[in-house]
C-alpha cells in the first residue's frame, strides 16, 4: 500500500494510505498507553509507534517523548538490544529537529559503546553518523572523514575487515563529493585499502565488490584515461553479470549485510528485534551482519549503465572499432530500466512493508536518474548536431524536473536549453540565458565548499558559450569579453579537470577584442587543447582544436603544410561526429584547396561543407 501513496499516484490513494496510517497509529497509541502490554511488548510497540511518526507524520515531539520513555523502560529491565534499537531511532528523530544536537549525542552514544566494548553497535551508530553527516552537506567534510576513518581502523583491529573495506569505500565516496586537486589520490589510497582484503571469504560480498568496481571506475574517470577506462568498465560489466543468480542480492532486495565477528556477549546485543540494524547470524556461520540500506539490484543496473555510457564515449574516441555499443544506447537501456521500476512502483508491486517516507525517496532517486539520464542523451546529442533529439529531451527534462527540487538539474537544463538555442542559431536566446544569475561566478566562488563542484563548473561553461557568442558581429561587446576572459582565466587554467582547461584554451584561442592577443599565446592555447585532447582521448574538442590551428595558422597560406592542416581538421571533424564542426571544417578545406587552385577538389568539399551545415540545422544525421 506504501509504494501506491508515492508521488504519482492519486489523491484517492494517498487519502486511503493515511486513513490506514491514522488507525495504526490509533492503535499502537491505545496499546502503549494501556499499561497491560508486558515491559519487553511495550518497548517494540513504542519503537513502532515512534518509528511511524518520524516516516509517516510530521509530529517529532510525538515520537521523541515515546522513544524516551521507551529508553528508560528498557534500562529499567536491561533491554540492551531494544535500548539501542530505540537510542538509534531517537537520534533520527533529532536530527530532523537540531542537527548539532544530534551530533553531539552521536559521540556520546558512541563513546558509551566503545566503554562497554559494544562493538557492533559502535559500527552502527558510526555508520548512521556517516550518514547524517552526509545529509548535512559539505560543511561537516572533515568530521566526516574522520568518522570513517575512526570506523575503518576500529574495524580492522577487531578483524572485522568486511566492515572496514566499507569505511574505505564511503570514504572514497566522501572524497569525490567535494572535488580538489589531489582528490584521485585520496581515492586511490582508499582502493588500496580496499584491495589489502579482496581474498578475504568474510569481505567478499557482491555489493561491497560492485561499489569498489564503481568507485574504480568513478577515479578513472576523472583521470580521463581511456586505456584504463576500458578496462575497469569490463570489470564492472563482468561482475554484475556474474552476480544475476546471487541469492544474496535478489530483485526487490535494497539492502547489504556487511559480516563481522560474533561476540561471546552479543547474545543480548543483537536479537531478532534489531534485525533492521544488525542481524544475528547462526552459530555455525560465527558471524552477524550489520545491516545496510542500498540500491536494488535494477537500480544498481541503470547506475551501471549510466557509467558505462559515460565511460565509452572515452572508448569511442579511443577506438571506435572497439565499440560495441554507443553511449546513447547505453543511456536508452538505463531509461528503459528506471521507467520499469516507476511502472512497478505504480502497479503496487512494492512490498508493503515500504514506508510513504521511502516510498517518496524511491521515487525522487528515480525521478533525479531519469533527468541526469536525459541530460547527459541531449548534451551528448547536441554533440552531434541532433537538435530534435536535444528538444525532445529538454521537454521530458522540464516535466521531470519541477518533481526534484535539486538545483544542479535545474542549472543543468537551462544550460542545455543554451546550447539548443546556440546550436540552432538562435544566439540572442542562447546568450540570455547564459546570462542568467544561476550562472554568476561570483556568487558560486563565495559559497566556498557549500555548492557542489558541478555547480561552478556548469558556471565556467556558461561563460565560455558566451564568449563565443560575443564574438559574432551582432553581439560584439568587447568590454564585457575581456572582463569575462579575465574572470575565468585563473580559474579554468588551474582546473584539476584537463577538459574544462582545454575547452578555456579553444575559447581563448579564437577571441578577439580591441586589445589582441599576441600570435604566441593563440598558438600555445592551440598547442595545448590540441595535446590534451590526444592525452584524453576527446575526438571532439581535437576537431575543434584542429580547426581553430587551422584557421588561425595557415588561412590563405599556400604550401603543403597549410593543407595538410586543412585535411586533418576535416578527418577529425567527421570522427567526431559533429555536423556543424564537419561544416566548418570541410568550408576550410575547400579555401585551401582554391588557393591552391585545386578547384575540382575545392568545389566537392564545398558541396559537403554546405550539406553538412544544411542536416545540422534540421538536426538530421
Amino acid at each position: 500500500m506504501s509504494a501506491d501513496a508515492a508521488p504519482s499516484t492519486t489523491e484517492a490513494q494517498v487519502w486511503e494510505h493515511q486513513k490506514l496510517i491514522s488507525t495504526g497509529l490509533a492503535c499502537l497509541e491505545a496499546a502503549v498507553h494501556s499499561n497491560k502490554l508486558p515491559p519487553r511488548q511495550e518497548a517494540k510497540a513504542r519503537l513502532r509507534y515512534a518509528s511511524i511518526l518520524y516516516e509517516e507524520t510530521e509530529n517529532l515531539q510525538e515520537a521523541e517523548t515515546t522513544l524516551f520513555q521507551g529508553i528508560k523502560l528498557c534500562e529499567k529491565h536491561r533491554y540492551t538490544d531494544l535500548r539501542y534499537c530505540l537510542q538509534f531511532m531517537s537520534l533520527k528523530v533529532l536530527f530532523q529537529r537540531n542537527q548539532k544536537a544530534a551530533f553531539i549525542a552521536l559521540d556520546k552514544q558512541i563513546a558509551e559503546c566503545q566503554t562497554f566494548k559494544h562493538i557492533p553497535w559502535v559500527y552502527a551508530f558510526r555508520l548512521l553518523k556517516a550518514t547524517l553527516q552526509t545529509y548535512a552537506g559539505n560543511s561537516v567534510e572533515i568530521a566526516l572523514l574522520d568518522n570513517l576513518q575512526s570506523l575503518s581502523t576500529l574495524a580492522h583491529e577487531r578483524g572485522d575487515h568486511a566492515v572496514g573495506v566499507l569505511g574505505s569505500l564511503l570514504e572514497g565516496l566522501a572524497h569525490l563529493r567535494v572535488t580538489k586537486q589531489d582528490t584521485v589520490e585520496r581515492v586511490q589510497t582508499c582502493l588500496a585499502q580496499v584491495a589489502k582484503y579482496q581474498l578475504d571469504p568474510f569481505v567478499q560480498v557482491l555489493q561491497l565488490d560492485v561499489l569498489t568496481l564503481l568507485l574504480d571506475l568513478a577515479c578513472s574517470m576523472h583521470q580521463k584515461n581511456p586505456d584504463l577506462l576500458v578496462h575497469k568498465l569490463s570489470a564492472l560489466q563482468s561482475r554484475m553479470d556474474a552476480g544475476l543468480d546471487s541469492k544474496e542480492w535478489a530483485d526487490g532486495v535494497a539492502e547489504m549485510r556487511i559480516p563481522l565477528k560474533k561476540q561471546h556477549s552479543s547474545y543480548h546485543l543483537i536479537s531478532d528485534d534489531t534485525g533492521a540494524i544488525l542481524q544475528a547470524g547462526s552459530l555455525d556461520e560465527g558471524r552477524d551482519f550489520v545491516v545496510m540500506s542500498f540500491l536494488t539490484r535494477a537500480e544498481l543496473f541503470a547506475l551501471v549503465y549510466t557509467f558505462s555510457g559515460l565511460a565509452s564515449l572515452y572508448r569511442f574516441h579511443h577506438n571506435p572499432a572497439k565499440v560495441q555499443r554507443k553511449s546513447s544506447e547505453l543511456w536508452e537501456e538505463g531509461l528503459k530500466v528506471i521507467q520499469q521500476l516507476a511502472s512497478v512502483s505504480e502497479a503496487g508491486a512494492v512490498t508493503a512493508t515500504v514506508s510513504r517516507h521511502e516510498s517518496i525517496r524511491q521515487a525522487k532517486w528515480r525521478t533525479e536518474m531519469f533527468c541526469y539520464l536525459q541530460l547527459l542523451t541531449g548534451l551528448y546529442c547536441a554533440t552531434q548536431s541532433r537538435w530534435s533529439v536535444v528538444d525532445q529531451c529538454l521537454v521530458k527534462l522540464q516535466k521531470a524536473a519541477t518533481q526534484t527540487p535539486n538545483d544542479i538539474f535545474s542549472l543543468c537544463c537551462l544550460y542545455l536549453t543554451g546550447v539548443y538555442h546556440q546550436g540552432t542559431g538562435d544566439l540572442e536566446t542562447a546568450l540570455l540565458l547564459f546570462q542568467d544569475s544561476r550562472f554568476d561566478i561570483d556568487s558560486t566562488l563565495s559559497a566556498g565548499g557549500g555548492r557542489k563542484p558541478a555547480l561552478l563548473e556548469l558556471c565556467l561553461l556558461a561563460a565560455l558559450n558566451r564568449l563565443w557568442i560575443l564574438q559574432a558581429p551582432d553581439f560584439r561587446d568587447d568590454t564585457t569579453t575581456l572582463a569575462l576572459l579575465e574572470k575565468v582565466r585563473p580559474i579554468c587554467t588551474e582546473h584539476h579537470d584537463p577538459e574544462i582547461r582545454t575547452a578555456f584554451h579553444l575559447v581563448q584561442a579564437t577571441t578577439r577584442t580591441n586589445q589582441p592577443v599576441s600570435m604566441q599565446v593563440i598558438k600555445t592555447s592551440i598547442h595545448s587543447a590540441v595535446q590534451t585532447s590526444k592525452q584524453i582521448g576527446n575526438t571532439h574538442c581535437l576537431a575543434i582544436g584542429l580547426s581553430i590551428m587551422r584557421y588561425q595558422l595557415f588561412d590563405n597560406v599556400v604550401g603543403e603544410q597549410a593543407l595538410k592542416s586543412a585535411k586533418a581538421a576535416s578527418a577529425q571533424s567527421k570522427r567526431s561526429g559533429n555536423l556543424l564542426w564537419m561544416s566548418v571544417a570541410d568550408g576550410m578545406l575547400a579555401h585551401s584547396y582554391e588557393v591552391q587552385e585545386q578547384m575540382a577538389e575545392a568545389q566537392a568539399a564545398q558541396k559537403a561543407a554546405s550539406e553538412y551545415a544544411a542536416r545540422a540545422l534540421i538536426g538530421k544525421n
